[in-house]
């Protein structure tokens, strides 16, 4: 039988005819490859056209073209363990904001139009909380003040009222009849009277402004003691009405 026998490398026009005498046609064709070319059988593989591994049970027909490929050497192995490794260390980013759309606009744009709408249309119920957040504020701040103004104690009573307001008008009446007195005395002194006569028309201006002076005084001692007592509504006479007596003493 005649077959057809293509190298690895060779081309369809390089084929080399071998010749095969009987019934073990696998057997006796590697014996014609190793007596033709040298190799043994552990070197090379004989596959059929289709790529198909030849072995003792394959059918070849007379022609066929029979493929000798050389076997190659390989190591230990450990190429998937290492492309798997490589894939853990290699990290694939799901970050596509910096891709285009198909109109051409960057979807982090896409993505940034699409937060500010729905911004806007959450802004009015934001600010409906707001002013109910507030609205329960007061009401809570309302409900505090009604609470402490209820168990809060108010003393009321006309009667000492009445009494304070008497106590202050008392007061303020003894302390203008004491400057009163006081000035009294201060004039009945056998030197005042020389040289109140025997001064110029300067002593009379400046018994003038000494009275608006003493006048000042008393005016700033009385707030000072309304102050003190707490009182600012009461109706006291002034230093003028109080005075009045006391010119009136020395004019008799």
């Amino acid at each position: 039988m005649e077959f057809k026998l293509k190298l690895a490398n060779s081309t369809d026009s390089n084929l080399e005819r071998i010749f095969v005498f009987g019934n073990d046609i696998l057997a006796s064709i590697n014996d014609r490859i190793q007596s033709n070319f040298g190799f043994s059988q552990s070197q090379y593989v004989l596959l059929s056209k289709n790529g198909i591994k030849l072995n003792s049970k394959s059918v070849l027909n007379e022609g066929d073209v029979i493929q000798l490929s050389p076997l190659i050497l390989g190591g230990k192995g450990g190429f998937g363990s290492l492309l798997r490794s490589f894939g853990k260390q290699i990290t694939k980013s799901t970050n596509k904001e910096a891709c285009r759309d198909l109109t051409g606009r960057r979807i982090r744009h896409v993505n940034n139009e699409k937060r500010l709408k729905e911004f806007l249309s959450k802004q009015s119920e934001i600010a409906k909380k707001k002013e109910e957040e507030k609205k329960i504020k007061l009401e809570q701040k309302k409900k505090k003040r009604e609470k402490l103004e209820s168990s809060h104690h108010l003393f009321v009573d006309p009667k000492y009222d009445e009494q304070k307001l008497k106590i202050t008008e008392d007061l303020e009446h003894a302390m203008s009849s004491a400057i009163c007195s006081k000035k009294l005395n201060s004039s009945d002194k056998p030197g005042s009277e020389n040289e109140a006569k025997s001064g110029d028309g300067n002593s009379s201006s400046n018994g003038e402004d000494s009275e608006k002076i003493t006048k000042k005084s008393e005016t700033k001692d009385n707030e000072k003691f309304r102050s003190w007592l707490g009182i600012d509504d009461v109706d006291v006479s002034s230093s003028e009405d109080e005075e009045e007596p006391a010119k009136k003493i020395k004019l008799n």
